[in-house]
């Protein structure tokens, strides 16, 4: 990178601008990512549903499925909620 200033600058200013936001922005951001991530990538999902079963055994499918979505919504809600901070 040949100038690496510019380009924390340029994050710090993006940062800053999506703190700026309100709740209900990051909210809706982040239930639109987490149906990115969940549905589109399929980010780490084999491990999740994997640690859930081990954890759940007495749970059934729907209800593992129902708690995987939930974990996304929650985990990207708080990566995002964090640049509020």
């Amino acid at each position: 990178m040949k100038y690496p200033a510019l380009s924390y600058y340029i994050l710090y200013v993006l940062t800053y601008l999506f703190a700026l936001l309100p709740l209900w922005v990051i909210r809706l951001k982040s239930k639109l990512l987490a149906d990115l991530l969940y549905y589109v990538l399929h980010y780490r999902r084999r491990v999740v549903r994997d640690n859930l079963t081990r954890c759940f055994p007495e749970k059934s499918e729907e209800e593992i499925g129902a708690i995987e979505r939930r974990f996304y919504r929650g985990f990207t809600y708080q990566v995002l909620s964090s640049f509020k901070l």
